[in-house]
């Protein structure tokens, strides 16, 4: 009987909140779908003024990640978005080699990013944020394209 309560749980909450499924093939969802947290991502775009950007923020906000790509809820994407807005930024011209393009598809014939955000050290080269767009991604598996294709989750758009 604990059993089917927490598989109804998940269930409802999965269709609800989008929750991810239990990850890595255990749990009762296991080969239903591509999509859990281990193959989600998030993707900002961070606007200075005119300037409006792509942000570099891989692995600096570890919880804060986790808990969105597990539970991608308004609150917790804005809490993350309010971090990323907090912190001090500056462009850079030649960003790590990023295979999804802005637009969540693999590069191909777009050309990749050619500049992004990314934290600063310094205070001297930082831009002040007035907006972070946050999106958290998902994939799922197109059969008839034999593709995996991203996908955003939600997305939520954060002023200072």
């Amino acid at each position: 009987m604990l059993l089917v309560a927490v598989a109804l749980n998940h269930g409802w909450r999965s269709l609800k909140y989008q929750q991810s499924s239990w990850g890595a093939g255990c749990g009762f969802d296991m080969f239903a779908t591509v999509d859990y947290h281990g193959t989600r991502f998030c993707r900002a775009t961070l606007t200075s003024g005119s300037l409006s950007e792509p942000a570099g923020f891989r692995s600096q906000f570890p919880d804060l990640d986790l808990r969105v790509r597990v539970l991608p809820s308004t609150d917790n994407l804005e809490r993350y978005a309010r971090a990323l807005a907090d912190r001090s930024w500056r462009v850079r011209s030649q960003p790590d080699l990023l295979p999804i393009t802005t637009q969540g598809r693999l590069t191909g014939t777009e050309p990749p990013v050619e500049q992004c955000f990314e934290l600063s050290r310094s205070s001297a080269d930082t831009l002040p944020i007035d907006t972070v767009d946050l999106a958290v991604w998902g994939i799922h598996f197109a059969p008839n394209e034999r593709r995996i294709r991203a996908f955003p989750i939600h997305r939520v758009r954060v002023s200072k």
